[in-house]
């Protein structure tokens, strides 16, 4: 009991009850006394009761309840777990452990959530255990039993039951660090290896060409089989496509084995590269791996044309050569008209025309119009040169002069700079090139244009930005204009200072691959950020929208769909949208998507791509267990840890007792309405009665 307003107005209540008889005492006309009597009554209580409200008393009620101490068991259930010692498997003894009288015994005193992980969380009952899953994701189950317990707002603590074999998500340590709960381990498994022949991953060039050679890297490590022999394979469906015998290096250290195939069918091709298993090997599962390649029927048919044997002429035709995917035919004016073979009679079997620097005067009206048609058709053209190159387009019927994206005008000569102008980024002809313009070395001079017909501009300069190179389309065909006859010199005097020379040749390269592209150009390019997964690793979306100019375009909204279900991508840079798909629960083998754009709900297109799951997931590539990572999670969060042995040894430590909890409840006399109606109503009474007797 106590007095929130203060126990001072208590005291004034025996006066206040003298004052009241005094008063009536010497009341006139003066009542009969039992009426007198019942006034003072009526009085005292009001007073006294109106300085009872203005102490507001207050009343304590304690109660007392029996409280569980929250527990959330998570127990690790990856594949890992399925490892086989001292004739059990490590699920085996978790399992063992789950069912034993004692230890439930212990949980009983306790209010206990159960889950499972393995690349997800999951419910399932203890008689169902079983090893699902290619990987291991300790961190998700930790933040997942967290959320758990927030929104039961209790104080609690995790029992994470694992081999520690984290593969997947982000750093359990530090999760379980910054989620302020104590996150007690009991580990199972050895860290000792067992003996193992595995294949860590294999690689090949993007693209081959039938009938060429392929090679394939692998990537092979081994424990126990060191200096013993073992058989590789190429395999293509069903079919051996090579078999080559190895001698295994020491324990642990990576090994490279070339295996070289010679492609015989087009398309993109999977290969599987396989290890023989070993007498004695404890997990076959990671002796194989998946890479692919793109096999070209035929390389691009490339003409170049030079008005005259010049640098430019050089640099141009070395960096097209060096490129595999291309096949190179030169036509080079010597004097006048005459050439030093002449190749203008077979412009079909081409598939890109570039002239270098070639005065269009030299050419035939023929074989302009023939260069026209072929481009309508489809072919490509890359035009470039100074002065010499561009001045009789000016000159040229109308419908001639539109093959080109831009309307030439005068030469200047100066020094200029070349840089990527805002409408290259993320084009095709300039991705991949290694940071180039820094070290460039500029240009002599260019020629300048009177517009550009609402062309994209890849390259420009620096000052006032005139384009350098402008790409377009003509028919069916596509068209490049470089306005210089110099960048052999960026080249050259970038060579001389030691800076980074294969930009331009890259430039080069990926103009004249992009405009020999045959097939309709589509505005969407969608891919995954790998072609081959192992089972269990999350892949990311990667899809690129263009305007009809090749330009990135943002503010689409795009979508991707694959096996029933579907996800938005969100824009990270201009034209460019990822988004990250959990792999989990797709079956090893070739999957396929669908990416779609639209914008302001009009459909731009639609494009369809494809990927590989390996056999081989997260989860094969090491089976050792990891004490020492639930050792640090338990450091780091206040936890306990344990052997899975010694588990009595942590329940005991965890103290889990069921306690008494005492809530005290305090009841006010504030704020509450039914003292005053009780005063007026017992003033009401008193007035009424006085008046009754004539006392009023």
């Amino acid at each position: 009991m106590g007095f929130a307003g203060g126990p001072l107005w208590i005291v004034f209540i025996p006066f206040a009850a003298f004052l009241v008889i005094y008063t009536y005492a010497l009341t006139r006309p003066n009542p009969i006394p039992s009426f007198r009597y019942f006034l003072t009554c009526l009085r005292v209580t009001v007073i006294s009761l109106a300085l009872l409200t203005l102490a507001e008393p207050t009343v304590s009620v304690l109660n007392q309840k029996f409280v569980k101490p929250t527990l959330s068991v998570l127990v690790d259930r990856s594949r890992s777990m399925a490892v086989v010692e001292s004739g059990s498997t490590r699920i085996e003894k978790v399992s063992a452990l789950l069912q034993d009288a004692q230890f439930q015994q212990y949980l009983d005193n306790a209010s206990v959530t159960l889950d499972y992980v393995a690349d997800t969380v999951q419910q399932v009952g203890v008689e169902t255990l079983y090893v699902f899953g290619n990987a291991t994701n300790l961190a998700e189950g930790i933040r997942n039993a967290a959320q758990r317990l927030a929104v039961r707002r209790e104080a609690g603590s995790i029992l994470v039951i694992s081999d520690g074999a984290h593969n997947l998500g982000e750093d359990p340590v530090g999760l379980a660090k910054e989620m302020g709960i104590p996150v007690h381990t009991l580990s199972v498994g050895s860290p000792e290896a067992e003996a193992d022949l595995r294949i860590v991953r294999a690689t090949a060039a993007e693209t081959a060409y039938i009938g060429g050679r392929l090679m394939i890297t692998t990537e092979v490590k081994n424990r126990g089989f060191e200096g013993r022999s073992a058989e590789l394979f190429v395999i293509d469906g069903g079919d051996t496509l090579v078999a080559k015998r190895v001698t295994l290096a020491q324990a642990g250290q990576t090994q490279l084995v070339a295996l070289e195939i010679k492609p015989s069918n087009p398309g993109t091709i999977y290969y599987r590269v396989q290890a023989k298993p070993m007498e004695g090997e404890s997990n076959t599962a990671n002796n194989e791996a998946l890479t692919f390649a793109r096999i070209l029927g035929s390389r691009i048919n490339v003409l170049l044309v030079a008005g005259a044997p010049s640098h430019e002429f050089a640099f141009l035709s070395r960096s097209l050569l060096a490129d595999s995917s291309l096949t190179v035919t030169t036509l080079v004016y010597k004097k006048g008209s005459a050439v030093y073979e002449n190749h203008w009679s077979s412009l079909s079997s081409f598939d890109v025309i570039v002239l270098s620097d070639v005065p269009l005067d030299l050419i035939s009206e023929r074989m302009l119009r023939s260069l026209q048609d072929q481009v309508r058709q489809g072919d490509g053209l890359l035009v470039t040169g100074g002065s010499r190159a561009y001045q009789m387009w000016r000159v040229f019927p109308e419908d001639l002069q539109h093959v080109l994206p831009i309307k030439p005008s005068l030469y200047v000569s100066k020094e200029t700079p070349l840089r990527a102008a805002p409408d290259g980024h993320g084009h095709p002809v300039l991705s991949g090139l290694l940071n180039p313009w820094a070290d460039l070395a500029p240009l002599s001079g260019y020629v300048t244009v009177q517009e550009t017909r609402g062309v994209p501009v890849l390259c420009s300069t620096l000052e006032n930005n005139p384009p350098l190179l402008v790409v377009g389309s003509y028919g069916a065909g596509k068209v490049i204009a470089a306005l210089s006859s110099s960048f052999w010199r960026a080249n050259f005097v970038t060579r001389g200072t030691g800076g980074q020379t294969k930009t331009m040749r890259q430039l080069w390269q990926n103009s004249v691959r992009w405009l020999g592209q045959k097939e309709q150009s589509s505005r969407i390019y969608a891919a995954t950020d790998r072609r081959v997964y192992r089972a269990g690793e999350p892949l990311t979306f990667i899809v690129r929208v263009f305007d009809e100019f090749a330009r990135p375009q943002d503010n689409a909204e795009v979508t991707v769909s694959m096996e029933s279900s579907q996800v938005s991508l969100e824009e990270i840079d201009k034209g460019e949208y990822r988004a990250m798909w959990e792999s989990s629960g797709l079956e090893p083998g070739t999957h396929t998507f669908a990416a779609s754009a639209t914008i302001n709900e009009n459909n731009v297109g639609e494009v369809r791509g494809e990927f590989a799951v390996e056999h081989y997931s997260i989860e094969d590539g090491d089976l050792r267990a990891d004490a020492l990572t639930l050792q640090r999670m338990s450091e780091m969060s206040g936890g306990r840890h344990a052997r899975l042995d010694d588990w009595q040894v942590l329940m005991q430590a965890l103290n889990l007792q069921i306690r008494i909890q005492e809530e005290s409840q305090s009841f006010v006399l504030r704020g509450s309405t039914w003292p005053m109606v009780v005063i007026l109503t017992m003033l009401a009474v008193e007035w009424v009665a006085r008046k009754r007797v004539g006392m009023i």
